[in-house]
């Protein structure tokens, strides 16, 4: 089955790329909409039903002009009565909607016809942001009213395409599926100050909420006390793309994470999404957690294209799912930049820079670019990666023992007291393999004069290589080398005053050697 699951995934991956007739001839229609664009929620065709909303409801409240506009507690019935293909207006322009309990929503379209429900402008039809407005403490507090979710979704609303809206103050959920769903598409969403953007959890007496067939894109927003979402059960085939969440730091739950995945959800794909400042203060002694995204043991065929995590106090990347992929992204200032339990992993052209432990000295944890544990045997490919990092800490760190890791191409531009691979006391070791095994020094950031009491220091800049290099110094004077100024520091002379002084450092390995030269300095 996990060979089948990975051709899946690659198959998909390649797909979006195909020729258009070979898209055109597939016959899994879905995968077009989720990855082709604009089919996940098109305008309303000629002929189909359309229905308008404003915040109180207009003349008889039918909904069939603006004149006659409904309200918006009547939105499941609209839903009904446009049919697939039909569109409901949320006029943008008459007020907020002020939300009183959730919204159930039960009827929907058909594949490849939804109903889509956007904000508009009522005046002249242009797409507009509708603002809803919840309950919930703003700003919120741990003893503040928690604030209801928005949309419901229960069996029967499928094929439901959401766009130009705007949340504030929402509970658990601006978006809450409670029932298996299909054919969701959420685009052009912001939202300020909510516990969860999605929720995936069972509503009733249900026993499944899977979400199949979904699209996220371009929504954004920041103020979350727990996720931007999360999605469960055998939820699949999904794509979030190009969505930002910024937590702000938000403290008020002790497991927040921008993007969860749990259950058995599957082959789903997180392409130019940011995750950021998701974060725990735990106490001395405790260990804290929060991680930009996360994938549990079960889940599989997940994929993260050009992603970025920061910020936060466990992990930016934290992956357990089987044969996950991390492409082209960026991870940096997170306790834990990548964290991998995934028994197989492939890592490509990503960019470790400057974790942060921001529980030093108080929490049970520590700090590194790569963390891989406890399962025995992992093995990881890494293609291309970049490190970057003026602080001392460990490249990789192997929690589980039996590690193996191969580099295939890098650029280690790490602290001269930085270790490149730390372990626990209970791992009997594991490897790294670098291909090449050596790399010649080059510059990542240029060498820079600062001053130091009554003299000059140079900041050497930031170096890639492989085996870490020594340092040579020449100083300068309007670019000619000052003799016998060969150190890393320097007392100016009276020669000096009014000259531009500069600094080159030379770095120099086993593979061969490279120079940088600082920026003039001119002494006063």
């Amino acid at each position: 089955m996990g060979h089948d699951r990975r051709t899946l995934l690659g198959w998909l991956v390649g797909f979006a790329a195909a020729p258009a007739a070979a898209v055109a001839a597939t016959p899994f229609d879905f995968v077009r909409r989720l990855l082709g664009g604009p089919q996940a929620s098109p305008a309303a065709g000629a002929g189909a039903a359309v229905r308008h909303v404003t915040p109180d409801g207009e003349g008889n409240r039918d909904g069939l002009s603006w004149a006659n506009a409904a309200d918006a507690r009547r939105l499941n019935e609209l839903i009904e009565e446009a049919g697939p293909g039909g569109t409901i207006l949320i006029a943008a322009d008459r007020g907020r909607y002020t939300l009183q309990g959730s919204i159930t929503l039960s009827h929907g379209g058909a594949a490849g016809r939804p109903v889509t429900i956007k904000g508009v402008n009522a005046v002249d039809g242009t797409d507009a942001r509708a603002e809803i407005w919840g309950e919930r403490a703003d700003p919120f507090t741990a003893s503040g009213e928690t604030g209801a979710e928005c949309f419901r979704f229960v069996r029967g609303a499928d094929h439901l395409a959401f766009k130009n809206l705007h949340f504030r103050n929402i509970g658990n959920g601006c978006f809450r599926i409670g029932a298996p769903v299909q054919g969701l598409a959420i685009e052009d969403c912001t939202f300020r100050n909510v516990y969860r953007f999605i929720e995936n959890t069972v509503s009733g007496e249900e026993a499944d909420a899977s979400l199949s067939e979904f699209v996220v894109r371009r929504c954004s927003g920041s103020s979350l006390e727990r996720s931007f979402l999360r999605i469960r059960y055998r939820s699949n085939n999904g794509l979030i793309e190009d969505c930002r969440a910024d937590s702000e730091g938000n403290e008020g739950d002790p497991f927040a994470v921008g993007c969860a995945l749990e259950d058995a959800a599957n082959t789903i794909i997180y392409r130019r999404c940011v995750m950021e400042n998701f974060r725990q203060s735990a106490g001395e002694g405790a260990y804290w957690n929060a991680d930009g995204f996360s994938d549990e043991w079960d889940n599989y065929e997940i994929r993260y294209e050009q992603c970025e995590a920061r910020g936060a106090t466990d992990a930016g990347f934290d992956c357990k799912s089987a044969y996950v992929v991390l492409q082209n992204c960026l991870a940096e200032d997170n306790k834990i930049n990548i964290k991998i339990w995934s028994p197989r992993s492939t890592i490509e052209g990503c960019i470790s820079r400057r974790p942060n432990w921001r529980g030093r000295g108080q929490e049970n944890g520590g700090s590194s670019h790569f963390w891989y544990g406890h399962r025995p045997g992992i093995a990881s490919r890494i293609t291309n990666l970049i490190v970057e990092d003026e602080n001392p800490t460990a490249v990789f760190w192997f929690e589980g023992p039996r590690v193996r890791v191969q580099v295939d191409g890098y650029a280690l531009a790490c602290h001269d007291e930085a270790t490149l691979i730390a372990a626990s006391e209970e791992n009997p070791g594991g490897t790294v393999t670098f291909n090449p095994p050596t790399m010649a020094p080059a510059s990542r950031r240029a060498p820079a004069i600062v001053a130091a009491g009554n003299g000059l220091r140079v900041q050497k800049g930031l170096w890639a290589a492989n085996p870490r290099p020594s340092y040579a110094y020449q100083w300068r004077r309007n670019g000619a080398p000052i003799a016998g100024a060969t150190q890393d520091s320097y007392a100016p002379a009276a020669a000096d005053a009014g000259q531009a002084l500069s600094v080159s450092v030379t770095a120099r390995n086993s593979a061969g050697a490279a120079t940088g030269t600082s920026q003039p300095f001119v002494h006063a």
